[in-house]
């Protein structure tokens, strides 16, 4: 029975796990879990935060994880801002800083979505720094606003 029940839970873990690239900057995530988007483009709701978890292993000592989250949309990169410095400051569902090489950890991601935003395609980078902005890691996809 217990067999029985593991083996539903990684059907289902793996199930919800979503389409990504990786940058070309930093070392590339685990794994990513979007809520709601299995592949790719991912549907984000406009009035909705984007919810995500991003799995990674630390490559070497990180007592501090900058989250820089860019977005294209009509063809111009922006800088999205989401309200904390420091994903070590109680964004990490997983782990905790400081980060030793081949530590896991997990990111919490919340992106907000604003009901004013017109429906367009846009894409989504996700970065994790070092406190000189080095890339720790990154990872890329796309999606569409909607309603």
């Amino acid at each position: 029975m217990f067999r029985y029940a593991l083996g539903l839970l990684l059907v289902a873990a793996v199930a919800q796990a979503t389409e990504f690239a990786n940058c070309d900057a930093g070392k590339p995530i685990d794994a990513l879990r979007v809520v709601g988007c299995e592949t790719l483009p991912c549907q984000f709701p406009r009035g909705q935060d984007i919810r995500a978890e991003m799995d990674f292993t630390a490559d070497s000592e990180a007592d501090f994880l900058g989250p820089k989250i860019r977005v294209k949309a009509l063809g111009m990169w922006v800088n999205y801002p989401i309200g904390y410095d420091d994903a070590c400051d109680g964004h990490l569902l997983a782990g905790s800083c400081p980060l030793y090489g081949g530590d896991k950890a997990t990111f919490d991601i919340r992106i907000p979505v604003l009901s004013s935003y017109p429906k367009i395609p846009l894409d989504v980078e996700v970065t994790l720094t070092d406190k000189d902005e080095n890339p720790l890691t990154c990872f890329f996809i796309t999606g569409q606003v909607v309603d």
